[in-house]
């Protein structure tokens, strides 16, 4: 009998977001996070006018049983982000039946990145829990609605998914995907089968 051996699985993302985001990885229990990176401070892109203008690009492996974990919120106006995450099974998409939400009992950082590690640990402790992450987080549309127009690098197939908007509370969001194990020669039928339960595709928006 062939034994089952963890891997982590490489995936190779694009994020946006209007205005800001981190990005991270951990498990369901909030007592590992890992932080794979963020969008700019400030209101304005690098490169593009706004910070949602254009995403960035990150790639890390996602061990067996962890998360993708998407932290976002508004300085002003309409707020929410805009994703793809891609791996040898397929892509998972920002989109209300791919993830879940809970608010963060963080303070709303505005145009400023700070460290929010422990208290976002402590959120997802907490909502683990107590039951408290919900289902279909809010969608403004595909990418290519208005106001923001179609960014590039990030398929139609994506949606914005909204945040609390005029630098309201800040939203974590956990892919309801989670890292699985790989078994020599049928991996990838495998991660296959699970992701494509969860891999689908949403939208929403905010100006600076």
């Amino acid at each position: 009998m062939a034994l089952t051996r963890a891997v982590a699985q490489s995936f190779s993302a694009q994020v946006t977001a209007d205005n800001h985001y981190q990005l991270y990885i951990g498990d369901t229990a909030g007592t590992q996070l890992t932080l794979i990176g963020q969008n700019e401070s400030g209101s304005t892109g690098n490169p593009g006018v706004y910070n949602w203008s254009a995403p960035e690009s990150w790639n890390f492996q996602l061990p067996l049983g962890q998360r993708i974990y998407v932290v976002a919120w508004d300085a002003g106006s309409q707020g929410g982000w805009l994703g793809q995450f891609g791996s040898v099974a397929g892509t998972l998409f920002s989109n209300p039946s791919g993830w879940r939400h809970t608010t963060s009992s963080a303070a709303n950082p505005g145009d400023s990145q700070p460290n929010l590690l422990p208290t976002l640990l402590l959120d997802i402790a907490s909502a683990a829990s107590g039951g408290s992450w919900l289902a279909n987080p809010p969608s403004s549309g595909a990418n290519g609605t208005g106001p923001w127009g179609t960014i590039p690098g990030i398929a139609s197939s994506a949606e914005w998914l909204g945040v609390p908007s005029n630098s309201g509370p800040v939203t974590i969001f956990r892919s309801e995907f989670v890292g699985v194990p790989e078994a020599p020669g049928v991996s990838a039928a495998v991660v296959a089968a699970v992701f494509g339960a969860v891999a689908t595709i949403r939208h929403h928006r905010h100006r600076p």
